[in-house]
């Protein structure tokens, strides 16, 4: 009997302490971090960040610090009523700049004194033709049309050089204007295609767009991958 008693309070101070947690405005980043790895120099990148309002009241968004001209995060509005959400599309205009690189804008809301923080990373390459274990070929997809003639198919490889498998995974693109066929690993010493193929919306609109994907290094290690991708039209 002792036990049920005990039970039952701890079951109704968990659900006490549930509901303190809640209570008022919350705000929550899903995800809380845009990786995007490796970065080719002066392109923009995108990743889409679900803004949730968690609590039990009305959360207002007071005012947002990019920290950096960098970085844009159009936010259409600055109200939430509990359980409303936004998506918002993340901009990132990589830098000059060799080495790693971390960003976090600050989101000042009423549901605390310290702001919120949203990671924006990447990791700008020396030389990025001579990154290791992988390698991308072209690490710009350029989609452009010239002429009358269309084009769909626009491809291009990851090399690995190590002496292991190294797993692949797609973590972001925007399939507005096109699909993609990605491998799930690259062999030892291997390589693979990979391709983007342009639907009818793609084909008759121009558009800068990007995909981020994960490889694992032989240490276990998850490590991103950026590739800006970039369609024109010169129609004659």
């Amino acid at each position: 009997m002792l036990i049920m008693r005990f039970l039952i309070f701890l079951f109704l101070l968990l659900g006490d302490l549930a509901s303190i947690a809640l209570a008022g405005p919350q705000i929550e980043l899903v995800p809380n971090t845009a990786d995007f790895g490796i970065v080719p120099n002066k392109a923009n990148y995108f990743w889409d960040i679900v803004v949730k309002s968690t609590g039990n009241d009305t959360l207002i968004i007071d005012s947002l610090d990019l920290i950096c001209s960098c970085i844009k995060f159009p936010l259409g509005k600055n109200k939430f009523a509990p359980g409303d959400s936004a998506v918002v599309r993340l901009v990132y205009k990589s830098e000059s700049f060799v080495g790693q690189r971390d960003r976090h804008p600050h989101f000042y809301t009423n549901a605390s004194d310290r702001p919120a923080l949203l990671a924006v990373r990447a990791l700008g390459p020396a030389k990025i033709e001579e990154h290791r274990p992988i390698n991308v070929k072209p690490y710009r997809i350029m989609a452009s049309q010239f002429g009358k003639e269309i084009q769909r198919k626009f491809s291009f490889t990851i090399a690995n050089y190590s002496e292991d498998n190294v797993p692949l995974k797609l973590l972001y693109f925007d399939n507005e204007y096109f699909d993609i066929n990605f491998p799930p690993f690259v062999p030892p010493k291997g390589t693979v295609s990979a391709y983007i193929i342009l639907n009818d919306k793609g084909i008759e609109s121009e558009f800068e767009k990007s995909l981020t994907f994960e490889y694992i290094n032989s240490l276990s290690e998850k490590k991103n991958f950026s590739i800006p991708i970039v369609r024109k039209m010169y129609k004659r």
